[in-house]
């Protein structure tokens, strides 16, 4: 069984510690949401800029 830390306390980066990871509930309403729906569907008001993903994605693979 996995060990949980949800706190973030744990995690291995320094900059990272004391924030905790998102839910799977969080990472799908992410993953379905999109800018047109996040301000009137109450369950999908997460939308993410995806070219921003993008960049963060590249910039965490090449640290």
């Amino acid at each position: 069984m996995a060990q949980r830390d949800l706190t973030g306390e744990r995690r291995v980066r320094e900059q990272d510690r004391g924030n905790p990871l998102a839910a799977s509930s969080t990472l799908n309403r992410l993953e379905l949401g999109t800018p047109e729906s996040a301000s009137s569907d109450r369950y999908k008001r997460i939308a993410a800029d995806s070219e921003a993903l993008d960049r963060l994605l590249v910039d965490l693979f090449l640290e």
